[in-house]
């Protein structure tokens, strides 16, 4: 029976643990951490004991496809989420709570909008790397070229940093236009289109996959060293325990990779994304607030929350969740530097608790969810991830064949994985 190493028990790692079981290999799962997930991670809330998710939470059933058959496969309940009723929008130095531009700016955001339409038209399914070379680009160089007035410049940069995790400059425009492209080139989805969530939280997802797999799966097991040779594979853990088989899956973020001596040296591509990382470092922020409306959604180029969302209401006060990538701006454990970021958009606001995890730390995972560098699409670095490398294959959100970033990248990750080395040693 032919045997397999799958390292890292995240979503990626686990599909492509059952995938290759179900195709009659032998699976061993070698996971780092003491606890399965990956960048899934529910716990309670510190102040509450509320359980919270403090990775990937949200997703669109009816677009992210690849997740939605994960959901009806484990018959998991799915709540969604109830749309904002208090709007606050914050760019070209002021606030706002009606239009998300000034009125006289309106024509500019529609032709922002319409450049965004046209661009992603160019990425349908079956489009060649070749032919958009020229969107290979910063999502901030972008939308420089636009030459778009202050206010609308800044509301669309705020929607790069938050979606991408990091300063606009940082990250590949193609990374953030994939993704309205896959809403059916819609930005207006990317808005209202990411409203659910499961109701019993993702660890249900993670539990079902790992009994589903019915493999071996070792926790707090990580690997330092992996070498091919003799036709097989060999992994070594830190605490020098030699694992062998036929195959292996990396089911590792980008930023994570570099901790593993690959022999042979992996692809010089891979290795330089490797050293270079993927540049989101999101810092997802949970916090119980009074003097804040109800219902609210607040979007913004200025304050140190680029997002931030009312999320459900405990004893009077808000809970709320936000995202910010500039560590020098906010400290997202710190009460006072959050009710300042927060009081950009609620004036008056009380912030009595906040709660987050540190993914940039993380050892484990050294970034929050994947997005590109710009140079990635046309260079072949994602051609590369996306390849089988001898007894070797790479699986994570972060370089996934659909919706990479989220959690149904995660799942497409995993059985392309699986797939490439079922197909190859059939």
């Amino acid at each position: 029976m032919t045997v397999a190493l799958v390292i890292g028990a995240g979503v990626a790692g686990l599909v492509a643990a059952r995938q290759l079981a179900a195709g009659g290999v032998n699976v061993t799962v070698l996971e780092a951490r003491d606890r399965l997930g990956g960048r899934l991670l529910r716990r309670p809330f510190v102040a509450t004991g509320t359980p919270l998710e403090f990775g990937g939470a949200w997703f669109s059933l009816a677009d992210m496809e690849p997740l939605a058959r994960e959901i009806d496969r484990y018959r998991l309940g799915v709540t969604h989420d109830e749309p904002a009723t208090t709007y606050r929008w914050f760019s070209g130095g002021g606030l706002r709570d009606s239009a998300p531009v000034p009125r006289e700016e309106g024509r500019a955001l529609e032709r922002a909008l319409y450049e965004l339409g046209t661009a992603t038209r160019r990425l349908g399914p079956g489009a060649p790397f070749s032919s958009i070379d020229d969107l290979d680009i910063s999502a901030g160089q972008w939308l420089a070229a636009l030459e778009l007035p202050r206010a609308t410049h800044e509301f669309l940069l705020a929607w790069a940093a938050m979606y991408g995790g990091c300063d606009p400059d940082e990250v590949g425009f193609l990374a953030l236009a994939g993704d309205v492209a896959a809403f059916g080139h819609s930005a207006y989805a990317m808005f209202d289109g990411i409203a659910e969530h499961l109701t019993n939280g993702t660890g249900e997802l993670v539990e079902r996959l790992a009994e589903d797999a019915g493999c071996d799966i070792r926790l707090a097991t990580p690997v330092t060293r992996v070498y091919q040779g003799d036709g097989a594979v060999t992994a070594i853990a830190a605490d020098s325990a030699t694992y062998e088989a036929h195959c292996a899956v990396l089911a590792l973020p980008i930023n994570a990779l570099d901790g593993i001596a690959l022999e042979p040296p992996p692809d010089p591509r891979i290795a330089a994304a490797a050293r270079a990382g993927q540049p989101c470092h999101s810092m997802k922020v949970w916090a119980l607030a009074e003097n804040v409306p109800s219902g609210l959604l607040a979007v913004g180029w200025g304050p140190p929350l680029q997002w931030l969302g009312g999320a459900d209401e405990l004893d009077g006060a808000q809970l709320l969740v936000g995202f910010a990538h500039d560590r020098d701006a906010i400290d997202p454990e710190d009460v006072a530097s959050v009710q300042a970021a927060i009081e950009c958009y609620a004036p008056g606001a009380r912030v009595l608790a906040v709660d987050s995890h540190d993914w940039h730390g993380d050892p484990w995972s050294r970034g929050a969810w994947g997005m590109w560098r710009p140079g990635w699409v046309s260079d072949g670095t994602l051609t590369a991830l996306g390849s089988r490398h001898g007894r070797l294959v790479y699986a994570s959100s972060d370089y996934a064949p659909q919706w990479p970033g989220w959690i149904a990248g995660a799942v497409s990750a995993g059985h392309r994985a699986a797939r490439l080395l079922l197909e190859e040693d059939r």
